[in-house]
């Protein structure tokens, strides 16, 4: 702590001290009588000493207390103050603490470096957030002790480092101004969102920030897998050098061994047979970071999707889209008509649409099954009741259809203009497109299934000649069959799966039961007929050469310094001072002078 003050002048109030001392010098004395039967001891060596100034001054404890109030009174003449540091008054700590895979540099020494900090800045209510691929809240304002626990059983993921998106996330945490955001990582960041930026909104909103960087003690030797391109039959495997030399590694692809030279600061390409079953891609080389040494590649297990178009006129075009894929087996009925056993349910234009029948397409999407309603001339004049997931209230003229929300089967789709559509009122679950304001394209989940209303009018759009028409709807036919494709398991670490309801999941660590997981640690994840393979191959996150960390930590130096502000000092002296003036009162009782 820093003291100061603010007016010089007041230091002419200790003046005030001189009048008091010297009233106290020459007030009268008590006269002494010479007894003589006394005067042995009066005349003894310790005579001076006992009667001197500084000993009769010790003893006079009124004038003492005198003193120092008239002190205290001076002092508040000089406007003094305190410099405090933002910890000093802080009763709620956010700490944002990296665990991402960068932080297992050199045998885990960073991330173990970073848990030594959090626990040095634990304050009396604490909140944790996580730096991983999907930032989130560990711990909401818990004590020190329950803090520190789950501190000393953290663990570090294979996930990349969202640091930014962690910084945002804290702000969600403040609960008053005098709590404080503390964020300890190496600042190696393979986030969108800008650290600096993410700081600077936090500030700006008057929220303390500090950035606490944590550098690896010693160069990172470093070769990994950076990238992994897995195909049907054959798969590309990325390897990077990041080390000052060349290195000759060894890659392991289940049982199959290669010797490879990499060059230095290089990367090469290898292309092998994909395996059919689930299989570790290792790298066998003498580096200090492991999380890129292991991929993984698993291929999706061949489904055959069974799909009913019910349709009076049914579609040249959409029956064509959905037979160009091996995957889909097609069967087309008319008005009425249903048949068990389905995974979706496409009602196309049809005439009637009996109760008998619409109660039996509610009980498919019970047990799993989907529906598609594609619009077509009879459709708003057909009773689906709570089936349609909307309201048809009219028609309107041309339009171009625009994005709401991408999705697995709407990613990379121009569905372009329309010379007609239907406009809708109270769209339930998610919009997915629109025209002019008016959903195009819904989804909405119902028990185990899903309804989407497609809303494209076949005779008033040219949708259908698009080459991306049957793209959308082959995949979206296997996105509502819940049939992944390979790009869909063979996942970065950090991806979140989420389910209706629990589920036993073997991961790498072990078996759990949850309805919600993110793949944070490299491996196979595999669950009822489904396997995942996650790896970190990202090239940015396994970039920790030491340049790049001292570069990143000399740039957070400069702007990471503990913020203070001056706290005044009048309000304390002047309480100190009624508080001895009450003590001085105490003192004149006790000694009789006052009745």
């Amino acid at each position: 702590m820093v003291f100061g003050w603010e007016n010089s002048l007041g230091w002419l109030a200790f003046l005030s001290l001189l009048p008091l001392i010297l009233l106290y010098l020459i007030r009268p004395r008590p006269q002494e009588i010479e007894v003589p039967s006394l005067m042995f001891f009066m005349k003894s060596k310790t005579h001076r000493t006992k009667n001197s100034f500084f000993q009769k001054l010790s003893k006079d404890w009124l004038f003492l207390v005198q003193l120092l109030i008239f002190i205290l009174l001076a002092f508040t003449f000089i406007d003094p103050y305190t410099t405090l540091d933002s910890t000093f008054f802080t009763q709620h700590t956010i700490l944002v603490v990296d665990i991402s895979a960068s932080t297992q540099a050199n045998n885990n020494q960073v991330f173990q470096d970073i848990i030594a900090e959090a626990k040095n800045h634990l304050g009396k209510t604490n909140t944790i957030l996580l730096v991983s691929t999907t930032p989130r809240t560990a711990l909401k304002a818990v004590t020190k002790k329950d803090a520190l626990r789950y501190l000393n059983a953290l663990t570090p993921t294979d996930s990349r480092s969202h640091i930014g998106e962690a910084i945002l996330l804290a702000e969600k945490h403040i609960t008053s101004d005098k709590d404080r955001v503390i964020v300890i990582s190496d600042f190696l960041s393979t986030s969108t969102t800008d650290i600096h930026i993410a700081k600077n909104t936090l500030i700006s909103k008057g929220i303390s920030v500090r950035f606490i960087p944590i550098a690896s003690e010693k160069a990172v030797n470093n070769i990994g897998i950076i990238d992994l391109a897995v195909g049907k039959e054959t798969s590309i495997v990325t390897l990077k050098n990041y080390m000052h030399r060349t290195a000759d590694v060894t890659l392991r692809i289940g049982k199959h061994e290669e010797t490879l030279s990499i060059p230095t600061e290089d990367i090469i390409t290898h292309t092998f047979q994909t395996p059919s079953q689930p299989t570790a891609i290792s790298l066998v080389a003498s580096d200090a970071f492991t999380p890129d040494n292991d991929a993984y590649i698993t291929l999706p297990r061949e489904k055959q999707i069974k799909v009913l178009l019910i349709s009076d006129t049914p579609s040249f075009y959409l029956q064509t889209a959905l037979t160009s894929s091996d995957l889909i087996h097609l069967d087309t009925v008319g008005s009425g008509s249903f048949r068990e056993g389905y995974d979706v349910y496409i009602l196309g234009d049809v005439r009637e649409l009996p109760g008998v029948f619409l109660d039996k397409l509610k009980q498919r999407l019970q047990e799993g099954a989907s529906i598609i309603i594609h619009a077509g001339t009879n459709t708003p004049a057909l009773p689906f009741g709570d089936l349609l997931p909307l309201k048809i209230t009219g028609v309107h003229g041309k339009a171009l259809i625009t994005h709401e929300q991408l999705t697995r089967f709407t990613q990379d789709i121009t569905f372009e203009n329309v010379d007609r559509y239907y406009t809708t009122q109270d769209p339930q679950g998610v919009v997915l497109a629109t025209a002019e304001g008016n959903a195009i394209l819904t989804l909405k989940p119902v028990g185990e299934g899903n309804i989407i209303y497609y809303g494209i009018l076949e005779d008033s759009s040219d949708f259908e000649l698009n080459p991306s028409y049957p793209i959308f709807w082959t995949t979206l036919v296997r996105y509502l069959a819940k049939v992944e494709s390979i790009e869909d398991i063979n996942v970065p670490t950090g991806t979140v799966l989420s389910f209706s309801t629990e589920k036993k999941i073997k991961t790498p660590l072990g078996m759990i039961t949850t309805d919600i997981i993110i793949l944070e640690n490299r491996g196979i994840y595999s669950f009822d007929d489904k396997t995942y393979a996650a790896s970190l191959k990202n090239e940015r996150e396994s970039d920790l050469r030491s340049k790049t960390a001292v570069e990143q930590n000399t740039v957070e130096d400069n702007v990471v310094k503990e913020e203070s502000f001056r706290y005044p000092l009048f309000t304390l002296l002047i309480f100190a001072s009624i508080f001895f003036l009450f003590v001085e009162i105490v003192i004149t009782k006790l000694q009789g002078e006052v009745s």
